[in-house]
């Protein structure tokens, strides 16, 4: 279904679904944009909320959202150049934890593998191997949707600091 990456303003509003979160993102982008530096009193509000939607399930609002963290990075260079940073290291991040599902999982089939009794002369069927991958590869899911959407917006900040003031960090 639609996710939701911040919830409601109040109790009797429903959940924004995915489509209506990316139109808030394209909005978001084009106000940042037109009000400049004048949006610098949001920004302990706006970024946080953009970088839960590089986590969203939807690769739209994954996109929406590394926009509109280009449009931060445009009006605040050094904003930018913390949020790529940033989503740097969130990525690794979520590529260790890929890495420890994927070797849990190799494990949680070998055991498996060891303990099925072994036909003779019959098809293999599937059986728990299958399923650990599948369940692994669902328990995935939101470090895959993590990275993609901070990998989009690296390359959009790489991209556009280049041509602002104080270019791309250098150091560590």
């Amino acid at each position: 279904g639609d996710g939701v990456a911040a919830p409601p303003t109040d109790s009797k509003s429903a959940p924004m679904n995915r489509h209506q979160l990316q139109v808030v993102l394209v909005e978001v982008s084009h106000l940042i944009v037109a009000v400049g530096e004048a949006a610098a009193s949001s920004l302990n509000d706006i970024c946080p909320a953009l970088e839960a939607c590089l986590r969203h399930p939807d690769h739209g609002v994954r996109h929406e959202a590394a926009v509109a963290c280009s449009a931060v990075a445009t009006a605040f260079p050094c904003e930018g150049r913390r949020i790529l940073k940033s989503r740097i290291d969130d990525m690794q991040s979520h590529m260790k934890e890929i890495e420890r599902l994927a070797v849990e999982s190799e494990a949680e089939a070998a055991a498996a593998a060891k303990m099925a009794p072994k036909k003779k002369f019959r098809r293999p069927r599937l059986t728990k191997t299958a399923d650990t991958t599948t369940t692994s590869v669902e328990k995935s899911m939101p470090h895959q949707y993590a990275i993609h959407g901070n990998a989009i917006v690296v390359s959009m900040l790489v991209h556009e600091l280049h041509h602002l003031p104080g270019g791309v960090a250098t150091e560590t």
